[in-house]
């Protein structure tokens, strides 16, 4: 071999080398900043992760005591004497609750929504077995049921509030109607109630003037209807529209009923008047030019009328709110027709 090419290999060699020392202390440097901010923290290695470390932590010999970080040295050489003496492993951690206590923890939880994981700890203390409330935690987290709902508090999310309080839970919102008169367009309002549970909808004589003593009178009429119907009226759903006023709210909390005011822009947390305004509008009142308040009244109680007693409805399984009206499956199928055959009900004679 020539000089010249000797002296080429060391030099490749040399820098080679440069190259290798400059990533191990580049790599050292990382791991020093990730434990720095780690702080005190201890990191729990694995059976898995002592076996990669140690794979290719042989092959450095005593150099590996410069650059092992995730623990001391000390603890490296326990490792290569335990994988020595074939030594198994400890596990890691504190011994899993029987399966019994396990089956128990998630028998409560799923028997009991509202308790948290204290109740739940406390309730199998009564019991004669001692768990940590974070050992239940950990129990529950493994099974889909964490984070739950902390004891003291009444929290919920909304689908769920709305869920459990459908038969108490009515909701409200103002719609409008453009009309033409003698003088022009003018714009009409009205104030529309629905009962989530049943589905049955009050809806208000039409204004151009929507002021607080008329919202309020409306809130009065409904009351009235919904004693008629049998409804109790534990929440009021209604949205931040200026239309409503102190009066209207304390009409309701005079009654002992809890109004609840919807998010800013969230139209779909009133999504039940909301739902019941597009059908109405999409079904009747959009096919009508209405030229006065008696001629949009007419339409929309029409409407209401059509929805209350026959329109099927999919969250009442596809029948009316007021299921009197279901035939038999038997019998010649008659039609009857609401707002001149725009809207239609068909039914069977009885057998």
């Amino acid at each position: 071999m020539s000089v010249a090419l000797q002296t080429l290999l060391f030099l490749l060699s040399r820098h080679v080398h440069k190259e290798l020392i400059a990533e191990n202390q580049f790599l050292k440097v990382q791991n020093e900043i990730l434990r720095h901010k780690l702080g005190k923290k201890h990191i729990i290695l694995d059976h898995a992760d002592r076996s990669r470390l140690m794979k290719f932590g042989k092959e450095l010999g005593s150099r590996v005591k410069e650059l092992l970080s995730v623990a001391c040295y000390r603890t490296w050489r326990n490792w290569c004497r335990e994988e020595k003496e074939n030594v198994r492993p400890k596990k890691i951690g504190r011994p899993r609750k029987p399966e019994e206590v396990r089956e128990l923890v998630l028998k409560l939880a799923r028997e009991n929504e509202q308790w948290g994981n204290n109740r739940i700890a406390g309730e199998l203390g009564k019991l004669g077995i001692s768990i940590d409330p974070k050992t239940v935690k950990n129990i529950l987290k493994a099974h889909g049921l964490y984070p739950r709902i902390p004891p003291g508090r009444d929290e919920t999310t909304y689908a769920e509030f709305i869920r459990r309080h459908m038969d108490t839970l009515i909701a409200c919102d103002f719609f409008s109607k453009e009309v033409k008169t003698i003088f022009g367009k003018a714009t009409a309002y009205m104030l529309v109630f629905i009962h989530l549970g049943s589905r049955r909808v009050w809806v208000s004589p039409s204004t151009y003037n929507p002021t607080g003593a008329w919202t309020n009178q409306q809130a009065k009429n409904y009351q009235m209807q919904a004693e008629d119907m049998d409804i109790h009226v534990r929440y009021v759903i209604r949205d931040r529209d200026r239309k409503y006023n102190q009066g209207f709210d304390k009409l309701w909390e005079d009654e002992d009923v809890e109004v609840v005011d919807t998010p800013i822009a969230a139209p779909n947390c009133n999504a039940f008047a909301e739902s019941w305004i597009s059908n109405a509008k999409r079904e009747a009142l959009d096919w009508f030019t209405c030229f006065s308040l008696n001629h949009l009244d007419y339409i929309v109680h029409e409407y209401e009328k059509f929805h209350n007693t026959v329109r099927p409805h999919r969250g009442l399984g596809n029948a009316p709110p007021d299921k009197r009206s279901c035939s038999s499956s038997k019998g010649v199928v008659r039609k009857v027709s609401f707002l001149g055959g725009l809207l239609n009900h068909y039914y069977r004679d009885a057998a």
